[in-house]
Parts: C-alpha cells; sequence; structure tokens
C-alpha cells in the first residue's frame, strides 16, 4: 500500500503536467472521461488534490500526449 506522500505526489505529476501543458483542455478531458465538471481546474488551481479514482484514466488517456508520471516525480530510494 502506498503511503499519502506518494499519493500526493501522483496527483501532484498530474497537476504539473497540466500546468506545463496549458493546450490541454481539462472541459474536454473531464467530458470524455466522465470527470464531473471544473474537478481538473480546481485541483490545478490549488483548491484540491485531483481524486485517486481518477488517475488511471487520465494517466492512460494522456500517455499520447507525453504524460509519463516517472517525467514528474522523483523517487527516493532508501536502504533498510
Amino acid at each position: 500500500m502506498q503511503d499519502n506522500e506518494e499519493l500526493i505526489n501522483e496527483s501532484n505529476a498530474l497537476i504539473e503536467y497540466f500546468k506545463t501543458h496549458p493546450l490541454i483542455s481539462l472541459n474536454a478531458l473531464e467530458e470524455k472521461l466522465n470527470i464531473p465538471q471544473s474537478t481538473l481546474s480546481k485541483a490545478v488551481k490549488g483548491h484540491r488534490p485531483i481524486p485517486i479514482g481518477y488517475w488511471y484514466k487520465l494517466s492512460l488517456e494522456l500517455r499520447d500526449y507525453g504524460y509519463h508520471i516517472e517525467n514528474y516525480i522523483s523517487v527516493t530510494i532508501t536502504e533498510e
């Protein structure tokens, strides 16, 4: 199971992608993927994270537009 910090990083990765790709239509994505209207714009504006239930659908749809989560999060490996 992922900890809260990893979950926040995945939401932040999507938000960062949207901020660096302003020509991606958030409204069109919401409509196509059956995400409630303004969910993504509220996340980009910092009002809330993107709900976990939408991450997979967004990731799949955005792959054709260059989104790869590895480009937006950093992974820290620690020895135990």
